[in-house]
């Protein structure tokens, strides 16, 4: 499937979306690789990440880097079909990168019922793409019917101005702000 939300290459991500980017998810399937990256060993240190508030949980760790990038890692041992991104060097172990169908099944897994902005554009956008979408994600177990339908209730609980006024933090591509205007009354239609 064709989209601007696949990173593939991440020097075009660095170059043409790095003013966009305020946070990254990143994904780990076991919990034990967390006790590598632990930030109380190594963030006194660090000349890239805030050192004065971070989140260390079991499963969770929460950083911001010096620039403002909030970074979440977070286990999820369902994640599967990636790729390894071999466009940049960054760490000395492969770097895995997922499909849209993997991204856009964790946000409504992980954040159904936070109703960010980002993740309502992201999930019309690629819902748009692939009317199918829901489907293959029910199919492939990576969502369940429940899961849309609190997506669905929380999206009817949206407050739309705020949502709006976000629009403008957010700033979709050209082509996709009509859409993002109505995604949440998009996906309500979409969602049996």
């Amino acid at each position: 499937m064709q989209t601007l939300l696949k990173p593939t290459n991440s020097d075009f991500i660095e170059e043409n979306y790095k003013e966009q980017i305020v946070a990254l998810d990143l994904f780990v399937s076991d919990i034990q690789y967390l006790d590598y990256i632990r930030p109380k060993m190594w963030i006194e240190e660090s000349n890239s990440f805030q050192n004065i508030e971070y989140i260390d949980q079991h499963n969770h760790i929460g950083l911001i880097t010096k620039n403002g990038i909030k970074v979440d890692i977070l286990v999820d041992s369902n994640s599967s079909n990636f790729s390894i991104d071999t466009s940049k060097k960054l760490v000395d172990f492969d770097l895995y990168i997922e499909n849209i169908a993997d991204i856009i099944a964790k946000k409504i897994t992980f954040r159904k019922k936070d109703n960010k902005t980002r993740d309502i554009i992201d999930i019309a956008i690629c819902l748009e793409s692939n009317p199918n979408l829901f489907n293959e994600l029910i199919e492939l177990e990576k969502v369940t019917k429940d899961d849309l339908k609190i997506l669905k209730e929380s999206l009817l609980q949206l407050n739309k101005n705020r949502y709006i006024s976000q629009l403008n933090i957010v700033k979709p591509f050209e082509k996709y702000i009509e859409l993002s205007k109505q995604a949440p009354e998009y996906l309500i239609s979409k969602i049996c």
